[in-house]
């Protein structure tokens, strides 16, 4: 998401590549990503596939994770138990 970028923008200016490197910089690495995490986000950036968290919300397959789903609402949230 939005607030995920400057720290991928710090930590490719950094390590470049190492994605070990990346996931063991906690004072970068605020969300404590693994190697695997970094790699997939680096690659997102580079790409330019950051969304928004607002994107991400309304792309949820009408689903909103942020609050709790009941009734007719509740059939489309496939993560609902």
């Amino acid at each position: 998401g939005d607030d995920e970028v400057p720290v991928v923008k710090k930590l490719i200016e950094k390590h470049g590549k190492d994605y070990k490197a990346m996931a063991r910089n906690i004072k970068i690495n605020k969300f404590q990503w693994t190697p695997i995490e970094c790699k997939k986000r680096c690659f997102c950036f580079e790409a330019g596939m950051i969304r928004s968290e607002a994107a991400e919300v309304i792309s949820g397959y009408r689903q909103d994770m942020r609050k709790p789903l009941f009734g007719k609402a509740k059939a489309l949230n496939v993560f609902s138990h």
